[in-house]
């Protein structure tokens, strides 16, 4: 027996490094497509316990959420570009923003010089960024479906995945790979909704505040300062300390002083509330959590500054099962 344990080690490494080796282009997708089956879980089951199918609760919690987050950026552009041309200069406006006498209707082919080597180069430059949207074009759209298809079933039917990948484990593996399981489950809950919790409770307080300072787009800050919350360790601190220093160089000491002493509160109010909710996130040293955040964000860029976390737990959760009996 004592010979056999370390022989399980071996191949369970070589075979989850085989795995990673082979999956490896595609780990990207799966693990985006974990992450937000997390986040669309909450309205799966709220429509589920409506409208009692599985099925339509599954593609109608994927169809508000996308929708939800196309609203959102789509409403952040179009705030920023409001913003920027209000506070731009004349020039900036009618010239950057005013796109009426730039489309290709107007431009007369005739009074350009493709001799001159600054076209050439132009030309050859819009060519080659064309041949690359052409190229990418194709691939993103298997990706989104992928995305969509993916997150669907780990959605709808995450029970049966793992059912169906516990069947495929050794009778006497099952209750140790059952635990790293429930482990990971537990832990992705609370990072993810930790964090979004948080993000909405900023949001909120941030809004109410704005809107009795009297602050123009208050609810695009509000806005802002929810999303930028996610962020860890500095999230907090962005929106209202960017406003404060706005109010002290135009020389309003009082709302200066009031949003600087808002950020040092929200983020007291947010250090007592995490670790209620994220009990387990105890168990992980604060450095890997730390380095989880940065490699997350560098590796998987929007999402990756809460997949980082996950995934850094995940692994010391996995060491912490395998070496548990050895």
């Amino acid at each position: 027996m004592k010979l056999k344990k370390p022989f399980f080690l071996i191949f369970t490494i070589v075979l989850a490094i085989i795995i990673m080796w082979l999956i490896w282009g595609f780990i990207s997708l799966l693990l985006t497509c974990f992450f937000l089956s997390y986040m669309i879980k909450p309205v799966y089951n709220l429509l589920r316990s409506v409208l009692r199918n599985k099925t339509l609760s599954a593609v109608l919690s994927e169809f508000l959420f996308f929708g939800l987050i196309i609203f959102c950026a789509v409403f952040i552009v179009n705030s920023l570009l409001s913003q920027i041309s209000e506070l731009s200069s004349p020039f900036l406006a009618r010239n950057i923003f005013s796109l009426e006498n730039q489309t290709l209707f107007n431009f007369n082919l005739s009074n350009i010089d493709f001799d001159n080597p600054l076209t050439k180069e132009t030309i050859s430059a819009v060519g080659s960024n064309l041949q690359q949207i052409a190229l990418k074009t194709p691939l993103f759209m298997i990706n989104m479906f992928l995305l969509t298809y993916i997150t669907y079933f780990f959605v709808k039917d995450s029970k049966g995945i793992k059912n169906n990948v516990l069947k495929m484990i050794p009778a006497g593996q099952k209750e140790n790979l059952n635990n790293f399981i429930r482990k990971v489950d537990l832990l992705t809950k609370e990072i993810i909704y930790g964090y979004f919790l948080a993000a909405i409770f900023v949001g909120l307080l941030t809004f109410v505040l704005l809107t009795l300072l009297g602050v123009t787009y208050s609810f695009d800050y509000a806005l802002f300062s929810g999303l930028s919350s996610l962020i860890p360790v500095i999230g907090n601190w962005i929106v209202p300390l960017f406003l404060a220093s706005y109010y002290f160089i135009n020389k309003n000491y009082l709302i200066s002083i009031v949003l600087t002493a808002f950020a040092f509160l929200t983020s007291s109010l947010i250090g007592m509330f995490r670790p209620i909710v994220s009990r387990n996130l105890n168990n992980i040293h604060p450095l890997i959590f730390i380095i989880g955040v940065v490699v997350g964000f560098y590796s998987f860029g929007l999402f990756g500054f809460l997949i980082g976390p996950v995934l850094f737990g995940i692994v010391q959760i996995g060491f912490q099962e395998l070496f548990r009996n050895f």
